[in-house]
């Protein structure tokens, strides 16, 4: 899923229609630049909006073009799509302006999330729609040494609009002229987004969560929120109290000033009861429990229920949500590998207790064998990549040893590399400092080891985020003797089955 790019920063602005323009299309529609004997017309002037209209910051619905003997660069209204501006005779569309129009579906489905960018700022251009959610407008210097003007705006058909105007820093104040004079279509209401999701359901569901719910036959929900595929996860909740002919945003993510509301990686499942209680349940992908909300006022206001720990949820299904007869509510959730766990609550959701399948975390794992030719085929693996000595687990969950292998790596300079693959987990030793994972979409934590002949260790946990076609992985990273050792479980493991797994390394020619 493309990062959100509603309002963009100075650096970030180019890049971002590079990206966001993938499968759109730059309007054709332009007005021809006029002769300086004639005054262009504007397009129709529209209402101020209501969140569903356009807007302009001059009146009247004509932009006269300078004459010759003004000194003025003449002027024409540019039109691309439903936007139109009053810009210099040189500014054209297709060169200095242009617009990007895309289906808020699939990918581009974040657009139907609310805009969590800052309202005001150097950069922002204060106007009434620039206080919706969806719709901003800015004009930042950007680092080519040109400046533009950028608007970013939901449709009231699921259009996402990207217009830019993009001229030399020299030509600053004359953007900032042609901005006031900025048209631009209605922008939707909550209403058009829910109709137009529901419309449009299998193509939004694709790029993004979607969870509904109904009490009676006049109060509705919909929840959705960010692909559970990326590090970013922002959600947002809608409520109908008329049965669905009109909307309102109830509540949304916010990572500034309150956030009472989802706000991590994972799926979430709703449920209703009445018009004012329900809870929200959530299989995140980081911490060792479902992660649950409950509102008493149909959702305008969460609170963190007190879940207990029950393992490490899979964060890529939903948890099923049940309400018996007498109030009574259990939530169902899968572990890896396709373990599921119940946790109840007699009081509307605001206390909770495991019922069934959870997990201590304290198991103590397994011992794992090795022969003496087990042992010696490792010790001459690494010995024969430069390691002075090498290490291994002698515990597990269950797990067998299967292989060594080494390599060296094709970094400059190459450094090598051992690998001890179990029938459940993966160890890598490197005689560097450097660390073996490289980055992407996770989630971490510092962790102490107490290893045995070594002591006290600091290492890192992390969740490393799968997406369609990768799983996702946990891992832990910690120094040993002067090198550097890293253990991967997918299925993941719990953060307290690797520590207890890595407290139990030791060298591999030591006796048994």
């Amino acid at each position: 899923m493309l990062s959100r790019m509603i309002t963009l920063s100075a650096t970030g602005l180019a890049m971002a229609f590079l990206v966001a323009g993938c499968g759109t299309a730059v309007q054709p529609v332009t007005s021809a630049p006029p002769s300086s004997s004639s005054s262009p017309t504007s397009s129709k002037s529209t209402p101020a909006p209501s969140a569903s209209s356009a807007h302009s910051s001059t009146a009247g619905s004509t932009s006269p073009s300078a004459s010759p003997s003004s000194g003025q660069a003449s002027t024409y209204v540019a039109k691309a799509g439903p936007f139109s501006i009053t810009v210099p005779d040189n500014w054209t569309v297709g060169s200095q302006i242009k617009l990007q129009t895309t289906l808020a579906v699939g990918v581009n489905g974040f657009a139907l999330l609310p805009n969590l960018a800052p309202t005001s700022g150097p950069g922002i251009v204060n106007n009434r729609l620039s206080q919706t959610h969806y719709f901003s407008e800015e004009i930042n210097g950007l680092a080519d040494g040109t400046v533009a003007l950028q608007v970013s705006e939901l449709g009231t058909a699921g259009q996402y609009y990207m217009f830019s105007v993009t001229v030399p820093e020299s030509q600053q104040a004359q953007l900032q002229a042609a901005a006031k004079t900025l048209k631009t279509p209605p922008v939707a209401t909550p209403t058009q987004i829910v109709q137009f999701m529901r419309a449009h359901a299998a193509a939004v569901h694709r790029g993004l969560s979607y969870a509904t719910s109904q009490a009676g036959s006049q109060n509705q929900w919909v929840l959705i929120g960010g692909n559970p595929a990326t590090a970013q996860e922002e959600f947002a909740l809608f409520r109908t109290i008329d049965g669905g002919q009109q909307w309102k945003l109830a509540d949304y993510t916010s990572f500034v000033g309150h956030n009472d509301f989802l706000g991590t990686v994972g799926v979430p499942s709703l449920l209703f009861w009445n018009a004012n209680d329900g809870i929200i349940a959530e299989s995140s992908s980081f911490g060792q429990t479902v992660g649950i909300l409950y509102t008493t006022n149909g959702g305008t206001s969460w609170t963190a229920a007190n879940v207990p720990q029950v393992g490490g949820p899979t964060g890529q299904k939903a948890p099923i949500i049940t309400r018996n007869g007498k109030g009574t509510l259990d939530v169902t959730t899968t572990l890896f590998p396709n373990k599921t766990v119940t946790v109840q609550s007699t009081d509307n959701g605001k206390a909770w207790t495991a019922v069934a399948g959870a997990e201590s975390g304290t198991a103590q794992p397994s011992a794992i064998s090795y022969t003496r030719q087990t042992l010696a085929a490792i010790a001459k693996v690494g010995h024969g990549f430069g390691f002075s000595q090498d290490f291994i687990p002698t515990r597990g969950l269950g797990s067998t040893f299967q292989s060594v292998t080494g390599y060296h790596t094709t970094t400059t300079p190459p450094y090598p590399v051992m690998v001890l693959q179990y029938s459940n987990f993966r160890v890598q030793e490197v005689t560097t400092a450097q660390a073996l994972y490289g980055g992407g979409d996770h989630t971490s934590k510092a962790v102490t080891l107490i290893i045995p002949g070594v002591g006290r260790v600091a290492g890192t946990w992390m969740l490393i985020y799968g997406h369609s076609t990768t799983p996702q992985l946990s891992v832990l990273q910690f120094p040993l003797k002067g090198m550097v050792v890293q253990m991967g479980a997918s299925p993941v493991m719990t953060e307290s089955q690797m520590i207890q797994i890595a407290e139990s390394f030791r060298t591999s020619i030591a006796p048994a």
